[in-house]
């Protein structure tokens, strides 16, 4: 499935990123919004983290917030596409 932009709707780059993975993660966006991944360049930063650093920082926030360990998963293969 290809993601739905709407018109009127502004989507984030963030959001794009989201959408873009198999299965779509946009449901997450405001979970990582909450812990500050607002960019692209959030996302990239968090691919160039240490997975020390990411795990401590933002994995188990992400995991307390709803986001599930396959979600989480996810997310990490698709930074090292960006």
């Amino acid at each position: 499935e290809s993601p739905r932009i709407m018109k009127g709707i502004s989507t984030s780059p963030v959001e794009l990123v989201l959408a873009t993975c198999e299965p779509s993660l946009l449901h997450i966006a405001p979970v990582l919004s909450d812990l500050g991944i607002l960019k692209l360049e959030h996302l990239r930063a968090m691919a160039r983290m240490s997975e020390e650093t990411r795990d401590r920082e933002l994995k188990g926030i992400a995991l307390l917030r709803g986001v599930t360990v396959m979600e989480w998963a996810i997310l990490l293969d698709k930074l090292q596409t960006l």
